[in-house]
């Protein structure tokens, strides 16, 4: 038989549990509802690069070439200022990172160079 102390010990042990269930919900970081773009979708080195949300969420962004951040990079635009493959990543807290498609960025052509097209 269990003393008095015993059953109070007990019920105060289960309201303890209890109160650190969070009933099964997880807390892992919810996906961001929109989808991050860049525009223009080609370009060459020299061109201005902005990145679109459509969602609702206040996102902050981080450009990458090649795969890797670029340091500094976290403003909505960023000049192409070497060729390669850019994307934007925009984070939110709470929630999943998502990266845009890549715009591949090209050397100007002699012709770009010569009149400036």
């Amino acid at each position: 038989m269990k003393t008095r102390k015993q059953f109070i010990a007990m019920a105060i042990i289960g309201i303890v549990i209890m109160a650190c269930d969070n009933g099964g919900e997880t807390t892992d970081p919810l996906d961001l509802a929109g989808t991050p773009t860049i525009s223009p979708t080609t370009a060459t080195v020299g061109t201005v690069l902005t990145a679109n949300y459509d969602g609702k969420e206040k996102v902050s962004y981080q450009w990458n070439k090649d795969g890797s951040a670029i340091s500094g990079g976290i403003a909505t635009t960023i000049t192409a200022d070497t060729a390669g493959s850019y994307t934007v990543t925009v984070s939110a807290s709470g929630y999943n990172s998502k990266t845009s498609a890549a715009v591949v960025v090209s050397e100007p052509t002699a012709h770009e160079h010569q009149w400036g097209a």
